[in-house]
């Protein structure tokens, strides 16, 4: 985007000495939060960034990490404004009270910040946001008294902190992209075996189900004569006759499931030697064929581990990097609430700028930070 420097014609108005603000608790709470934001953004990136190390030179997630470089860098120079306007608030307040500091630091430092702003590649704005700036900085040059000029940069500020939080929904944005491509790339990269992997736990799993079909078949007398039994030793001989009963009815309940899963059980019927030889040799079969399923599941396991590892990574460092972009809006909203109060402060009607909703989302930005 086309800038065009702010004109700045230092005035040296000097401030009215009477009733100066403390705006340093202010001052503070900006440098707390443009320095966890910095810290947020290279937590945000850094795994991005590792990941990116091992694609190829022309993978999509490259081209989505250069682009949130590209878009960081005038970012991290207008949060460095910041903190120099919050500064030169504080400092020109502080000599105010002596009554021998001009307005020009100020006015120089929303000055640079405007500027950053405006060389931002957002969707519009930008150019106009820089001549309204202007515009207010005319009337804080031509104050003589710290509280007119805070509510002239109130507006100023108010023109400015919504390009911001814009910018890092933006960010947040390309963040999001760029761990689409680094899922994608995981993804495309083991298909095949994950596929594989997945397939040979699916027919363990069916393996298994037929196996446990054949014992309940095949203990189906031994189980239910137990049973039996304890319940003649407790005196339910009613009971123990019909487990005895059941027997066949509950093979034939297993012979019938066996059937509908494999169809190398269909036809087959309770009370026959056959039967008993056919199923028994049937579960050797699906035992050899168990043991070579684990053999190789076992083989695969260590790069199905791996590529869970890494596709658990692109989550949380996909959650963690959205969470912390959105916090980065919310904060820059915060830091708009505090400066508005500023003038509130001026204007004697506190004793210091309202920052403890700014510092509770900074230290909850810190935390995502860690």
């Amino acid at each position: 985007m086309t800038n065009r420097a702010i004109p700045i014609v230092l005035v040296a108005g000097v401030l009215t000495a009477c009733g100066i603000p403390d705006l340093q608790p202010f001052g503070d709470a900006t440098t707390a939060m443009v320095t966890t934001l910095k810290q947020g953004f290279e937590q945000a990136r850094t795994a991005l960034a590792t990941a990116a190390e091992r694609s190829d030179d022309d993978s999509d997630l490259h081209k989505q990490l250069g682009e949130l470089d590209k878009r960081w860098a005038p970012t991290r120079k207008a949060l460095s404004s910041l903190v120099a306007y919050a500064d030169s608030l504080t400092a020109v307040a502080e000599a105010g009270k002596q009554g021998k500091e001009t307005m020009a630091q100020v006015t120089g430092a929303l000055n640079d910040l405007a500027s950053a702003v405006g060389v931002i590649p957002l969707a519009g704005g930008g150019k106009q946001i820089v001549e309204a700036v202007g515009a207010k900085i005319i009337e804080i040059q031509a104050a003589r008294d710290i509280r007119k000029a805070v509510g002239a940069a109130a507006d100023a500020v108010d023109l400015i902190a919504p390009l911001l939080e814009k910018n890092f929904a933006d960010l947040r944005s390309i963040h999001n992209a760029a761990a689409v491509a680094w899922e994608n790339r995981v993804l495309a990269q083991s298909s095949f075996r994950r596929d594989y992997y997945t397939s040979l736990l699916g027919e363990e799993q069916r393996l298994e189900y037929l196996l446990t079909l054949i014992i309940g078949f095949q203990s189906a007398p031994a189980r239910l004569q137990w049973r039996a039994a304890l319940a003649k030793a407790q005196k339910k001989e009613q009971l123990a006759d019909t487990l005895l009963g059941s027997v066949d009815q509950e093979q034939r309940d297993h012979l019938q499931a066996l059937g509908a899963a494999d169809a190398t059980f269909a036809g087959l019927t309770t009370g026959d030697e056959g039967t008993l030889a056919f199923v028994e040799g049937r579960q050797q079969q699906l035992l050899d064929l168990v043991r070579a399923q684990r053999e190789e599941i076992a083989l695969l396991e260590p790069a199905y581990r791996e590529f869970s590892r890494e596709l658990a990574a692109v989550h949380e460092a996909r959650a963690t990097g959205n969470q912390i972009l959105q916090k980065a809006g919310e904060v820059i909203a915060a830091w708009q609430k505090a400066h508005r109060s500023l003038q509130a402060t001026a204007e004697g009607l506190q004793s210091r700028p309202s920052v403890a909703d700014l510092l509770s989302i900074v230290t909850e930005l810190a935390t995502l930070a860690r």
